[in-house]
């Protein structure tokens, strides 16, 4: 998986799962959270694509948190990090292009059993096994959502 658009749909799915399996608390998250490890001096395009995915699912009210102002734009911290009603509620709903297949469980559920599978290190490891399809499962089920 080396298209930009795919590796950005992957932190999406990546961060919803992880958010919905916590939904109790308001963690804050960062990129060695994902297996990216801290910011480096130089620009990273995995850590600004896990970034531009935060910040979309905030800007787009999938969720709430703060962002420091004195973090790298390459890498930056999200704190008290929770899922909005709206993140919510699309989580645990059941997309129609995903229901098609048959299977009625969740769109929760089916991220986190797809990044269960990738592994929490899936943005750097794609080429492990197990690692490359639930990646691909995930970016899968994100396009579903999206194209509802």
């Amino acid at each position: 998986m080396t298209d930009a658009g795919e590796e950005f749909e992957l932190f999406l799915g990546l961060i919803l799962a992880k958010l919905y399996e916590r939904r109790a608390e308001r963690p804050t998250l960062t990129p060695e959270d994902f297996g990216l490890g801290p910011p480096r001096a130089d620009p990273d395009q995995r850590h600004e694509r896990w970034g531009n995915a935060m910040q979309w699912l905030h800007e787009e009210g999938y969720l709430r948190c703060k962002i420091p102002v004195h973090v790298s734009p390459q890498a930056p911290g999200f704190h008290d990090v929770v899922l909005s009603e709206k993140g919510l509620r699309v989580l645990n709903s059941l997309p129609t292009s995903l229901a098609l297949g048959g299977d009625k469980r969740s769109l929760a559920l089916r991220l986190v059993e797809a990044a269960k599978q990738a592994g929490s290190k899936a943005a750097i490891n794609l080429a492990q096994k197990g690692a490359e399809h639930g990646a691909t499962q995930l970016v899968e089920l994100v396009r579903g959502w999206l194209s509802d």
